[in-house]
């Protein structure tokens, strides 16, 4: 394999895995330090041994994969359980939120967001601001001012519903101070 780059080998191995049909598949970060088309190869490999019957436990802490495989979830911090149910279960937590998600013109200080009506997390990376945000007219109005009162500028707003990473620090009771 002298050679192969580290996404093939990688991808190679997940596929080595899936293979010999296993009843149980576990897979550990499988996408991890993936290309585009590998992770792709991968996902559909998985998909197919879950269609054919096989247990497949799958650990990452990358949640959008997580809900594009998954059926169930097992959310754990520091080895300790938050919690076990169907994505659908978990994401009924989280009804009457909204996740925001804001790309400024340069960075804000979170904090003074955490102190808004409506506002339950605030944490800032570089120049995008996310939030998690139960339904209030007035609770997006008060961000973007605070927004104008930091001398930040607006660039991409974005609101949707919440998901499993959402649910994720919301059972960990976490108030974000950073990424």
């Amino acid at each position: 394999m002298s050679g192969w780059d580290a996404d093939a080998r990688r991808r190679l191995g997940v596929l080595e895995a899936v293979l010999p049909e296993p009843e149980l598949l576990l897979l550990d970060e499988p996408f991890e330090g993936l290309g585009y088309s590998s992770a792709r190869a991968v996902r559909s490999a998985v998909q197919r041994a879950a269609a054919r019957g096989a247990a497949v436990v799958y650990s990452g802490r990358a949640a959008a994969e997580v809900e594009g495989l998954a059926h169930r979830a097992l959310l754990l911090r520091r080895g300790r359980s938050l919690g076990e149910a169907s994505l659908a279960g978990l994401k009924t937590e989280m009804d009457g939120r909204s996740h925001v998600a804001c790309v400024l013109g340069s960075p804000v200080d979170p904090a003074p967001f955490r102190d808004l009506p409506g506002v339950e997390l605030a944490v800032a990376e570089g120049v995008t601001l996310t939030l998690l945000a139960r339904g209030s007219a007035g609770t997006l109005d008060a961000v973007v001012a605070e927004v104008g009162r930091q001398g930040g500028r607006l660039v991409h707003l974005d609101v949707r519903e919440p998901g499993l990473a959402d649910v994720y620090l919301a059972r960990a009771g976490e108030r974000l101070e950073g990424p």
